[in-house]
């Protein structure tokens, strides 16, 4: 990230529009998830309709998301604890979206 910010930024932006394109298009959205996927659209619709709720566009993420993330992952095994953010989160870009936006 420290290396290429721009290639960051810039795959970013496109994130970002890849989600303003779901929430303007969302019957095309669900076609191409499905295909993609290989299931039923009404399937990949509904999937939609719950997901676009928790994308925020400038990064910014959902602590009852991360609290069930964390849950699930021990509860799997594959940590001993939920992690302190400062382990496995880079607030960098996310605490600059107004400006790599533009």
């Amino acid at each position: 990230m420290k290396k290429n910010p721009e290639t960051i930024k810039a795959f970013l932006r496109a994130l970002v529009k890849g989600v303003d394109y779901m929430e303007k298009n969302p019957q095309e959205a669900a076609k191409v998830l499905a295909d993609t996927l290989q299931f039923d659209e009404k399937y990949a619709s509904k999937a939609l309709e719950d997901m676009m709720p928790g994308f925020d566009k400038k990064g910014k993420i959902d602590p009852k998301g991360i609290e069930f993330f964390w849950k699930i992952t021990v509860a799997m095994g594959d940590a001993d604890k939920a992690w302190p953010d400062d382990q496995w989160l880079d607030n960098t870009f996310l605490n600059s979206a107004d400006q790599w936006l533009k």
